[in-house]
């Protein structure tokens, strides 16, 4: 009992110092010192101490409440809640007392406390949290939250709690959720309480949630939004994880008020992407947010509603970074259907829903969606079927993908194909090529191999062929294509009837529908690119068989001839197709007919006979002869389609292919020997390619269609047309003649029957030989040619004849003398030395030199061989040389040669020479002695020659002893030739090597390349082999470099013979694979020299790869030409050597020599795929890669900026360009790539060598470079860039003072981007810096650059600037005042960017910062800088227009005295302006002005007053302004004064003489338009100071002013009778006279003259202001003054004038 006794005395003590406790002090500290101890008694065992609590507590609560600024003891109430043994009695008062105790305390306070509020959560009830935590939610944007990630974990103790930190999160999503038009009723104005208002639960809300956060926490929407602020801020502080908030600041950008979305979104932007968007954990919580409460067994009270449209909109925007299994089914489901068709939906969130819809179907786990995907399908063909046209698009595309991704829910579902296709046909051109997109990817789904066991069911591929086949038919271009497209896809590639429909298409007038079923065809869209021999592309070209295309294009085309409406009509025949398809079709047919052989499969059809005519010949003939094969009546099908298109369109696709079928097998000449007759016609057609193509196919059908007599008389008619008038007849007639010739004398030699003494054969030539003289290039081509042909099959049956003496004719020979052999050659040789000949004539005449020495032992061989080698002096050109070539190997190989062979049955390589002699060796060694002395010539003709044709000698008699006689010889020959020309002399090295493989000549050309030890005589520097432009780019600019770096690579292997190869492919140029080329056979050498390397390749590969950047052309086209060779699949090879590739470019980083080191753009395709194993070299690759950049950059664009220093402008948009390259070369990208395997740890190393590369280095690139890295660095590394930030930022700043603007400006961005990780003391000084540079150095330049730094901070970390808006906003606010000139105006658009950015309004954001604005224009207005000063006058011009009579006095005075300190004095330029501000001051705050007693009116006119009186006319002009301004603004009466100036003005302007000789006509003009200009403002000025509240003044001068007006009106310009007019409107405006109702005697006679000069100067008011004083008679008189003057006023035409009549109509009508 005695402690009871004892505990109830001490709370009666501490009862009576409550009682005795008057004031709030005293109360306040008994609370603070008994409150605590008292709670704990709560926990007494005795019912009489805990009685004396609650007596105690209540007197408390009744004290507290009446005292709102008593504090309680909230620490010690924190330390003590906090007391985990306190019983929870004590701890449910204790938190009644923070609760109460708590929102006294300053918000500082509050601020500082709230880490200790929420470490006093830990196991409290849920009502307590909520307390709790809805006291410290409003405060959370004011708390000081460390930027080290270890305080802030150490502060809030968050991680350690995740039940409190999830607690804290919900009752965060639930306040930001909450709708400002959703605050509890309590919250409004006392007027407007109502205790029966109930609200509905917002959306995403449950009741509970609802009544959490608005029950006993009234809100005001602005309070609301400073709580949601607040919020935002603090999550973005990081004390929670991105995770954990992402749902926040989705729904938080969502806002209805701008500042929380703004600021919500740019922490949105930071968090987004560091999130794993494949997490349920994140995905999950955004799907219940869209959805609302899915559950059943959830209370009714917990349930949650479904999203708002708006925050759908948000939510959905995010959900569509989702993937993999991020995606939860249904909810997914359920969302787009919810999106699409729910009631609460629009346009912009159905399109997000069918993104959703469509990442999902691209990212989705497959299992989980497949099961949905018909339900899905079924919503999206809905969509199509009653959705508007603008998702419509969508979902075409949307349903392409689904069936891609799962073919077989629509594999059979022919009607969803069709559905495409015909509303493709008939919707509008927008819509359509969203169709098209979407049926793009759905034929996809349809095609043959996905699910080949089903391909064909029910008659599935029929379905589809007839369906496309309808389609096909579409006029909608579009359709076509998507029908060719179709064709392609779904069907298998030997199925007949859809190539046949391709092959339609490719006839089709659209180009992109022909090219697409070409490309359908062929594996590609260009007809010269067609070759289905080549298997290198990775599409495998797949042909249908020849009987079944043959078959059904056959049948297909019977058909179509019995249809009118598909038959083409083409002069009088019928075609099936029309002839571009027809000819389309002959050209596929064959390809499928020769698909088997090794044979060129081209679109281009052979010329034959050549050398793969054997090989076609005896596939068509085995096919022919075989009587059970059903292929045989296919031949004869597809001869009857050559020939139907042939007679209908001569053309030489057709005659090629009867050519070839009728040579191949003559027994097929009978199904077009009835046309032989139309055949011959065809001689005279008027195309040349045509005459060549009859010629041969005439003399095929000939030569196996009649008798030896009928040929005869065929070819004695050809030789009559040769005299016809007809230049077409004679050159087909001769053409005719020499291939029927041919052809006759072949078959003949075949059957074993004597040709030399056939009559005929020398009546030919006879008629022959005279064209050879012949003046027309045709015929003398023709003439050459048929001689040729008959020379090779058999001897000329002429006399031998004797050479020329001395290359003249024989004297003593008859001039009727018969034609002989070496007149034949003379006339041919005449033709070669005839430069003025076309190079094709010229060739002809060279080859058929040839020919004749392969025909017999020709007689005349030497003369051939010394006539060919003349010529090369005066030929150039490379084809005639390749053809002289030949003939030389023709006239060395004789009857041995293999143009002998009869072509269209033997190959090259069987020919039997007729002889059984052995070939001779006499005219080839000669031949090659003459070629050796040729080579060492200087002229350029000579030497390519020499080249060419010892090139051709090697390559066709490389085995012949002479050859290998000379083998040193030859190979330091071609050495030689590798310093001018590389190409044809590496090419005979190659053949040289190839056939003989000798060490010597191995050892000697390498010692050759490597040392540059020739054993060749030296050549003059300007010596060259070759012509510019013949043989590739700059032959004649070739070095030995690429052949020292082949030799090196060579050498390497341990493989020194592997140089040949390297050379060879090196200079594989395009030439070599022409027709010319491919006669030598360089292409099959190529692909060999490739198979020999290609087992070097793990050594060569490295090397290879690097060298193919190397900075010399030479060298890199060289190794691109290896590299395409060798390397058929680069990725393939890339990856299969990848470690071996980054060990020679890691090896070379920094090679001594410079090309090697900017070779090494090749790492820039390596380092994605190093990944991780680069880090350690990242300090060291990247200052090297920055460093290139700016080496690499061309030398003629930095020539250029500095040549343009001159012009700023010019020079900007260079260096901007150069810029701009810079930062997308590829060493910047490579940089950019390698940032992602950076961390923290390189930077130590890194840093320095950036800072010291920005410093030292001198080129732009660099620099740039830098700056950009800088930024990439932030961006990827964020703070940890911190401890660097100072060394970045004083470099980037120093940067900003650049004279090159395009540093100034990179730099500033970078700035931008690095002051995120920048200390506050380090951001105050770069704010200082900037401040201090704009005033200290009016420089625009630099001004610029402190623009740009200040925009680039506000774009990439707005707060920042927001922070430090006390700061520079000012500045900005000084700095877009500055003067507008030429030179400043972009700089002042990027502040006035700024300001509009970065400030709530211009109002609003100067009222903000007005003191600290006002501080800098004091500043600047007493600066001594006369520019300074304008520039400040003009922000208190704004200043005071915005403001008005709402600017604090204190400023508004001050500046009122700095501006007329600043008046005083001389005048100087931009002082006007000083005058302008004031003004405005005046005008704007007049009402303020006059009720101040601080202001000295007086003193402010005085000083303007003052100003008026200077000299100087345009500022005396800005001085009158400003004093009417005032005058009037302020209402006072110095009109006297002000007269007194006019009347100074007008007299002394009326006195003045501008006939001073020693002024140009220029000044005079500008300095009459001034004293008009003053005139104007003189008369305004006069009528503005014209008091209205001064009858003294008034009367003294009321009739002089109205008179002295009217006077002046005739004698001034227009303009100043405006502002007359002006004056005597306001005079009459504020004249008393007019204003008073009893006027005196004298009043009235004053009134009479002021109305009489008044109607003289006719001005409206006067008018109104007489009617309103019912002055009748003065306003009658005006009324007829008025009428009078009309007609002659309606006259003018000026718009202006017309108004104004108009006008004084209607207020004369309105007042009678």
């Amino acid at each position: 009992m005695a402690g009871q006794a004892d505990e109830l005395m001490l709370l009666e003590r501490v009862f009576l110092r409550l009682g005795s406790a008057e004031t709030d002090e005293q109360l306040q500290n008994v609370l603070c010192k008994f409150l605590p101890p008292v709670l704990l008694k709560l926990s007494s065992q005795q019912e009489g101490v805990r009685k004396k609590v609650m007596e105690l507590l209540i007197h408390v609560n009744r004290r507290i409440k009446m005292r709102p600024l008593v504090q309680l003891p909230v620490e010690a109430l924190l330390t003590q809640y906090q007391d985990p043994s306190a019983t929870s009695f004590v701890t449910n008062f204790t938190i009644i007392y923070l609760k109460s105790g708590f929102p006294r305390l300053p918000l500082e306070k509050q601020a500082e406390l709230v880490p200790t509020v929420l470490n006093a959560l830990e196991n409290k009830p849920v009502s307590h949290l909520d307390s709790l935590l809805l006291l410290i939610v409003p405060l959370l944007g004011k708390v000081k939250v460390p930027t080290e990630p270890e305080k802030v974990a150490t502060l809030f103790g968050l991680n350690e709690k995740p039940q409190i930190s999830k607690h804290l999160l919900d009752l965060l999503l639930d306040m930001i959720l909450l709708p400002y038009s959703a605050l509890s009723p309590q919250a409004l104005d006392n007027d407007q309480q109502s205790s029966n208002v109930s609200l509905p639960v917002p959306p995403c809300m449950s009741d509970s949630s609802y009544k959490r956060v608005t029950s006993n926490n009234p809100m005001k929407p602005e309070e609301l939004e400073e709580i949601k602020l607040g919020i935002v801020k603090f999550l973005a502080h990081g004390v929670f994880r991105s995770d954990d908030i992402l749902i926040h600041l989705i729904v938080a950008a969502a806002d209805t008020r701008f500042a929380v979305a703004n600021l919500a979104d740019m922490e949105l932007k930071k968090v987004v992407g560091s999130v794993d968007w494949s997490s349920p954990h994140i995905s999950l919580p955004l799907f219940s947010l869209f959805l609302g409460t899915q559950g059943k067994s959830v209370k009714p009270e917990h349930k949650k509603g479904p999203a708002s449209t708006r925050i759908r909109l948000k939510l959905l925007t995010h959900l569509c970074r989702v993937t993999g299994p991020g995606f939860a089914f249904p909810q997914c489901i359920q969302i787009i259907f919810d999106s699409l068709y729910g009631s609460h939906t629009n346009t912009r969130l159905k399109t997000l829903a069918l993104n959703f819809t469509g990442n999902i179907i691209r990212y989705a786990v497959e299992d989980s969606l497949h099961k949905v995907s018909p339900v899905l399908l079924s919503g999206l063909q809905k969509l199509i079927k009653e959705g508007d046209e603008v998702h419509q698009g969508q979902a075409y595309i949307t349903i392409g993908m689904l069936a891609q991704r799962f073919p077989k829910i629509i594999y059979h579902d022919v009607g969803l194909l069709e559905m495409f296709f015909t509303n493709m046909e008939n919707t509008n051109p927008e819509l359509r090529l969203q169709i098209r997109e979407g049926l793009l990817n759905l034929i996809l789904a349809y095609k043959y191999d996905i699910f080949p066991s089903e391909s064909d069911k029910d008659g599935r591929l029929n379905i589809l062929y007839v369906l496309i086949r309808c389609k096909m038919n579409s006029e909608e271009p579009m359709v076509c294509f998507a029908g060719v497209r179709t064709l392609a896809t779904i069907f298998p590639p030997d199925h007949v009837p859809s190539k046949f429909l391709l092959l339609v298409a490719t006839g089709d007038v659209k180009d992109d529908v022909s090219a697409e079923a070409l490309k359908s065809l062929y594996g590609t869209s260009r007809k010269t690119d067609v070759d289905l021999s080549k298997e290198k592309s990775k599409i495998k070209i797949v042909t249908p068989p020849f009987e079944e295309i043959t078959n059904y294009v056959y049948n297909e085309a019977e058909m179509n001839i019995k249809d009118s409406s598909k038959c083409f009509t083409i002069g009088n025949h019928v075609l099936p197709f029309n002839i571009r398809t027809y000819t389309e079709i002959l050209i596929y047919v064959r390809l499928c007919l020769i698909r088997n052989l090794e044979v060129p499969l081209t679109r281009d059809i052979l010329k034959h006979p050549c050398e793969f005519t054997p090989q076609i010949r005896k596939q068509l003939q085995d096919i022919f002869e075989d009587t059970g094969n059903k292929n045989k009546n296919s031949l004869i099908q597809y001869t009857n389609l050559v020939r139907e298109i042939l007679i209908a369109n001569p053309a030489s696709e057709p005659l090629c292919c009867m050519i070839e079928l009728i040579g191949c097998v003559p027994a097929l000449h009978q199904h077009i020997s009835k046309d032989l007759q139309w055949i011959r016609d065809q001689l005279s057609s008027t195309k040349e390619e045509v005459r060549e193509c009859t010629s041969l196919l005439y003399a095929l059908v000939l030569a196996y269609s009649v008798e030896d007599k009928e040929f005869e008389t065929a070819i004695h008619y050809l030789i009559s047309k040769t005299s016809n008038k007809s230049l077409e007849t004679q050159h087909g007639a001769l053409l005719g003649i020499g291939n029927c010739l041919e052809i006759k004398l072949m078959a003949k030699k075949t059957e074993g029957k004597d040709v030399k003494n056939w009559e005929l054969t020398k009546v030919c030539i006879e008629a022959l030989v005279p064209f050879l003289k012949h003046q027309n290039a045709l015929l003398v081509g023709a003439a050459s040619s048929g001689i040729g042909l008959i020379g090779r099959v058999c001897s000329l049956p002429l006399e031998d004849g004797k050479p020329l003496k001395n290359g003249s004719p024989d004297a003593k020979r008859p001039a009727n003398e018969s034609i002989t052999k070496i007149d034949i050659v003379n006339l041919l040789l005449d033709i070669m030395n005839n430069i003025k000949w076309a190079p094709k004539v010229r060739e002809k005449a060279a080859k058929s030199l040839g020919l004749l020495c392969v025909g017999e032992k020709f007689p005349h061989t030497e003369e051939v061989l010394q006539g060919l080698l003349n010529t090369a002096k005066e030929t150039k050109d490379i084809e005639v040389h390749f053809t002289i070539g030949e003939s030389l190997v023709m006239c060395c190989q004789s009857v041995w040669s293999p143009e002998a062979r009869n072509a269209w049955v033997t190959p090259p390589n069987d020919h039997t020479p007729a002889t059984s002699d052995s070939l001779p060796n006499g005219n080839l060694e000669w031949l090659l002695d003459e070629l050796l002395k040729l080579s060492k010539q200087t002229h350029p003709n000579s030497r390519q020659a020499s080249c060419i044709w010892l090139l051709a000698i090697i390559k066709g008699c490389g085995e012949r002893e002479p050859i290998s006689e000379r083998l040193q010889i030859l190979q330091n020959t071609f050495m030689d030739f590798l310093y001018i020309v590389q190409d044809a002399a590496s090419k005979a090295l190659c053949v040289i090597y190839d056939n003989y493989k000798s060490e010597e000549l191995l050892q000697t050309l390498v010692k050759q390349l490597t040392s540059g030890t020739r054993q060749v005589t030296q050549v003059t520097s300007d010596t060259k082999l070759f012509e510019e432009g013949q043989l590739g780019a700059a032959p004649t600019g070739g070095n030995l470099t690429t052949y020292k770096e082949l030799c090196s690579l060579a050498s390497d292997l341990n493989k020194p013979d592997l140089i040949y190869q390297f050379m060879h492919l090196a200079n594989h140029n395009a030439i070599w694979n022409s027709k010319k080329g491919a006669a030598f056979g360089f292409s099959s050498i190529a692909e060999r020299c490739g198979e020999d390397l290609k087992t070097h390749l793990h050594q060569i590969i490295p090397k290879l790869y690097r060298y193919q950047y190397d900075p010399t052309p030479n060298i890199q086209a060289s190794m691109h030409n290896i590299w395409r060779v060798l390397v058929s699949e680069p990725q393939k090879v890339l990856d299969e050597y990848y470690d071996e590739i980054l060990a020679d470019l890691l090896e070379n980083l920094n090679s001594s020599q410079y090309r090697v080191r900017q070779s090494l753009q090749t790492i820039s395709e390596l380092v994605t795929s190093a990944g991780k194993q680069l880090k350690p070299f990242l300090p060291k690759l990247i200052p090297a890669l920055l460093q290139a950049t700016g080496e690499l950059e061309s030398a003629k664009l930095s020539y250029l900026s500095t040549m343009l220093g001159a012009q700023s402008q010019a020079q900007e948009a260079v260096d901007s360009a150069r810029a701009s390259f810079a930062k997308s070369h590829f060493t910047t990208e490579t940089v950019s790539k390698s940032l992602q395997y950076a961390d923290a740890s390189i930077l130590e190393e890194l840093v320095p060598r950036i800072v010291e590369l920005m410093k030292g280095s001198v080129g732009l690139g660099t620099r740039i470079a830098c700056a950009h890295f800088i930024t990439l660095l932030v961006v990827q590394l964020g703070q940890d860039v911190q401890p660097y930030t100072g060394k970045f930022l004083a470099a980037l700043v120093n940067g900003l003072t650049d004279r090159n603007a395009a540093i100034r400006k990179h730099f500033a961005t970078a700035i931008g981007h690095l002051v995120s990780t920048a200390k506050d003391s380090s951001l105050e000084k770069l704010f200082a810096k900037l401040q201090h540079w704009y005033f200290e150095r009016e420089d625009d330049s630099i001004r610029s650059a402190c623009a740009y730094t200040i925009q680039s901070i506000g774009i990439h970390n707005q707060e920042i600037l927001k922070s430090h808006a006390e700061v520079v906003l000012p500045l900005v606010f000084y700095a877009m005042h500055a003067e507008k000139t030429n030179e400043t105006e972009k700089t002042l658009e990027v502040w006035t960017e700024i300001w509009s950015e970065q400030s709530p309004g211009t109002e609003t954001g100067i009222r903000q910062n007005l003191q600290n604005i006002c501080d800098m224009l004091k500043m600047a207005l007493e600066s001594p800088s006369w520019n300074m000063k304008a520039q400040a006058a003009n922000a208190v011009s704004t200043i005071a227009h915005k403001l008005g009579t709402t600017m604090d006095p204190k400023h508004r005075n001050a500046l009122i005295n700095i501006l007329l300190t600043g008046l005083s004095g001389r005048t100087w330029n931009g002082k006007d302006k000083l005058l302008k501000a004031l003004a405005s001051i005046c005008s704007n705050c007049k009402d303020a002005i006059q009720e101040d007693n601080d202001i000295d009116i007086n003193a402010i006119v005085d000083t303007v007053l003052k100003e008026t009186r200077k000299d100087e006319i345009v500022y005396k002009n800005s001085a009158l302004q400003c004093l009417a301004e005032i005058v009037s603004s302020l209402e006072i009466d110095i009109f006297e004064d002000v007269y007194e100036i006019i009347q100074g003005i007008i007299i002394g302007q009326n006195s003045n003489k501008e006939e001073d000789e020693d002024i140009s006509s220029e000044e005079v003009s500008k300095n009459r338009e001034n004293n008009i200009k003053l005139k104007e403002t003189a008369y305004e000025t006069l009528g503005k100071a014209w008091p209205g509240n001064s009858k003294q003044t008034q009367q003294k001068y009321q009739e002089m002013f109205v008179e002295h007006t009217v006077k002046c009106l005739p004698t001034n310009t227009r303009s100043v009778q405006v502002s007359v007019l002006s004056a005597l409107y306001s005079y009459v405006d504020k004249l008393i006279l007019l204003k008073e109702d009893n006027l005196s005697e004298a009043d009235q006679g004053s009134l009479a003259k002021i109305i009489e000069n008044v109607i003289k100067a006719v001005e409206y008011s006067l008018g109104t202001k007489l009617k309103e004083k019912n002055r009748t008679q003065e306003f009658d008189n005006l009324c007829v003054m008025f009428s009078v003057a009309l007609p002659n006023i309606a006259n003018d035409n000026q718009p202006e004038i017309k108004s104004r009549v108009n006008d004084i109509k209607k207020i004369l009508c309105s007042n009678n």
